[in-house]
């Protein structure tokens, strides 16, 4: 499920980028534009959202990955000790 989250944030990093890079050639027309400098702000603000996003959910992956080599691994101990 995260690894899905992690391709859905990619995605909208990829949108966002494709928006920013439209107004900024936007705005190098019209420099004048107050409204189109907060918009670009906007959407490098959610493109550092989802990269914070993407982090997050990559370490709730890594950590679930470690939660369940350690059960792996005290489910082998007993079996071990048995033989």
């Amino acid at each position: 499920i995260w690894k899905e989250d992690i391709e859905n944030c990619q995605y909208s990093i990829i949108s966002y980028e494709v928006d920013y890079n439209r107004y900024n050639n936007l705005k190098s027309e019209v420099d004048s534009l107050e409204a189109l400098n907060l918009i670009l702000q906007d959407i490098k603000n959610s493109i550092e959202e989802k990269k914070l996003e993407i982090n997050m959910l990559k370490n709730r992956i890594e950590e679930k990955e470690l939660r369940n080599k350690e059960l792996e691994e005290k489910l082998k101990e007993p079996a071990d000790k048995q033989e």
